[in-house]
Order: structure tokens, then C-alpha cells, then sequence
């Protein structure tokens, strides 16, 4: 009778066993076993043998040729499919489809174009992820990159995958841009549809496109009055700067980009805003102007076209939302003021929210 012999680890966790005769006879030829230890790797251990007796002489084990060898580590294989899906002002549903067997992954989140570290901004997520700390005050252009690797053990990681662009939604106050956001151009062959909607119920949204260079043959830029592309157009083929206000009961604004294979340019740039239905007055917003803009000087002029004033004031918030300047204006003259002092603001994009009676509009300049 044979008795039982184990394979410890530490002297106390057992890797293998195996028990009974193996053998007919004297002459059949050896067994080749196999203990897999990878569970340990990159630890020191001991190995231990140990043969528990069948209880008679006639129990002999024999062991010979035992030996250590170094496996290569099995591959990590890389993720795929990249999605970015349940998109919001803050952030997204990352997924993609796993490489192999794996449960935890390492992902690198970056303004979209930023060259990755290889350092993981989440660690060890589940998939899907659900990022929620993005946001358009630190990233004007509202355009992510992400990478993701399978993380297969914590010395075996695989490739990294990416990247994939994704952009979070925009929110009223926010500057929107075309897929090159604002500083590089558009792409070829570009075609999608967005909605803009007032974050109130019952307010109504205002795009007032500061930049328009697109293809003037072969790329449009369309404006609908709703919901979606069925609802009546603003504008059949932007191709200067305009301001747009929804007149339909949900407030909303649709766009349409479409890019042909050859030429691209800068593309589009317009401030998305909100305001209570009926305050915001489209005669009022279409006859107000600013200068000069850019800002060089020290003094904004800003002029009412032919409205009738009635006790004018002025807000200017940065692009962060915070109020810089709040006047009340007296000195309002041919239907023109000036707002001065402005050499103690920082460089960058103001938004002027100019009320004049019961109608409201916003102005963006940018201070050089």
C-alpha cells in the first residue's frame, strides 16, 4: 500500500497531493508531475515534501529530478472596444470589452490630444466606469481622451488601449465648439446632430455663434427651432456669426455639422445660454453690440441700437462663472455707454449679461 504525498508551501499550505500506487510494476516508467507555484510569484518561500506512510514496509515512494523552473509570465491581453455612453455635463459611462479573464482595470482620463504618463488617473475600476469629474470651467473645450489597460495580476498589466475622444455635454454658460474645440480645426467627413436644452423648465435657449469658418461649398452648419432635425429651421447653411433664440415650447436648439472628405478650417464657436421665457428679448439681443472686441484698452462701449432705456445695468462674469464687475448705468448717452477700468481684469473670456428693463441678453468679449 502507498501512503500520500504532499507538495507544502511555508511548511503549512499544500499546492498538491497525490495518493495511492501509481506504479504496476517495478519497470513501468516514472510520473511527471507538475506543480504550478505562480500563486507565489515574486515571494520567497520554502518548498517542503512530505510522504505520510499507508501504515506497512511495503509503502516506498521515490522521488528524483526535482527542479525549479522559471515560466514565462502568461500574456495580459489588452482591452478593446472603447465606448463612452450616458454622457453629462460632469462626465460618462466608460466600457470597453475585456481582453481575457480579467476584473480590474487601470484607466488615464486627459484633456482630449494630451500625451499619456502610462500613471493611471482611476486605478483598479470595474467596467463599466462611471467618471463624474469632468468639467467645462476646468476644460473650455469639454473634449476627453481615455486610455484603458487590463491590470491581470499586480505585476502583470497589458498594453494600453486609446485613445478614445468622447465630450461632455455642454450647460448653459458654457462656450460650445466643433469637434476641434477651440483651438484646432474640425475633421473630414464629420456628420452629428446636438440638442441644446435649458437646464430650467420653461426657459428658452440662446446660441449666439461668435465664430463661424467652415467650408463655405461643401460643410454646413444648420440651426433648427426644437427638439431634433424636423423641427423649423433658424438657419438652412450658417456661414457668419449669428444669434439664434428658441421661440418653440421646450426652449430647445438642435444643430446640424456636416463635413465633406477635403478642407477643413476652424469651424464654430457659440455661447450657450438660458434665460425665462419672455425676459430674454430677441429685438433687444439682435440691436446690442460691443467694442471693441477683442478688448485692448481699458474701456468696453457698449451700445443699445435703438432700443428705449430704461435703467440699464451691467454683470460681467468670467468663464468660471464668478462675478467680476456689477454697475448700474447713469450715463447712457445717444443710447451708448461705456463700462471702464478694465485693465484690472485678467486676460481671457468674459460674458456681459446686460439688462435693460424687462429685456435681458449676453454678450461675450474677450480681454486681450
Amino acid at each position: 500500500q502507498i501512503g500520500t504525498l504532499d507538495v507544502l508551501v511555508n511548511g503549512t499550505t499544500s499546492v498538491w497531493t497525490l495518493s495511492g500506487q501509481q506504479q504496476a510494476s517495478e519497470t513501468d516508467p516514472w510520473i511527471m508531475a507538475v506543480v504550478d507555484l505562480a500563486a507565489y510569484a515574486g515571494q520567497t518561500i520554502s518548498v517542503t515534501l512530505r510522504a505520510t506512510s499507508a501504515g506497512t514496509f511495503e509503502g516506498d515512494m521515490a522521488i528524483d529530478n526535482i527542479g525549479f523552473v522559471e515560466l514565462p509570465v502568461p500574456v495580459c491581453a489588452a482591452p478593446s472596444i472603447l465606448t463612452a455612453t450616458n454622457i453629462t455635463s460632469s462626465g460618462a459611462d466608460l466600457s470597453w470589452t475585456a481582453g481575457g479573464t480579467e476584473t480590474a482595470w487601470d484607466i488615464e482620463i486627459g484633456i482630449a490630444g494630451f500625451t499619456p504618463t502610462g500613471t493611471p488617473t482611476d486605478a483598479g475600476v470595474t467596467n463599466p466606469y462611471s467618471v463624474t469629474t469632468l468639467s467645462s470651467a476646468t476644460n473650455p473645450s469639454r473634449n476627453y481622451d481615455y486610455y484603458v489597460r487590463a491590470v491581470c495580476s499586480a505585476t502583470n498589466t497589458s498594453n494600453w488601449t486609446g485613445p478614445f475622444f468622447f465630450q461632455i455635454a455642454a450647460t448653459c454658460g458654457d462656450d460650445i465648439y466643433d469637434t476641434g474645440g477651440p483651438i484646432l480645426d474640425y475633421g473630414n467627413n464629420e456628420s452629428y446632430t446636438v440638442t441644446y436644452l435649458p437646464v430650467t423648465i420653461g426657459d428658452v435657449v440662446t446660441l449666439d455663434f461668435t465664430l463661424v469658418d467652415i467650408q463655405s461649398c461643401c460643410d454646413t452648419l444648420e440651426i433648427f427651432d426644437g427638439l431634433d432635425v424636423t423641427a423649423s429651421v433658424l438657419e438652412a447653411d450658417l456661414e457668419a456669426p449669428a444669434s439664434f433664440t428658441a421661440t418653440n415650447p421646450d426652449g430647445a436648439i438642435t444643430i446640424r455639422f456636416t463635413s465633406d472628405a477635403t478642407i477643413t478650417a476652424q469651424g464654430w464657436t457659440a455661447m450657450y445660454s438660458c434665460a425665462t421665457a419672455g425676459t430674454e428679448d430677441a429685438t433687444f439681443d439682435n440691436e446690442v453690440t460691443l467694442y471693441p472686441n477683442p478688448l485692448t484698452v481699458d474701456s468696453l462701449t457698449i451700445n443699445l441700437g435703438n432700443s428705449i432705456v430704461d435703467q440699464p445695468s451691467v454683470v460681467v462674469y468670467n468663464m468660471l462663472g464668478q462675478q467680476v464687475i456689477s454697475r448700474d448705468v447713469n450715463n447712457v448717452s445717444n443710447n451708448t455707454f461705456v463700462i471702464d477700468n478694465l485693465s484690472t481684469i485678467e486676460t481671457g473670456v468674459y460674458f456681459v449679461h446686460i439688462t435693460n428693463g424687462s429685456s435681458t441678453t449676453v454678450k461675450r468679449f474677450i480681454k486681450q
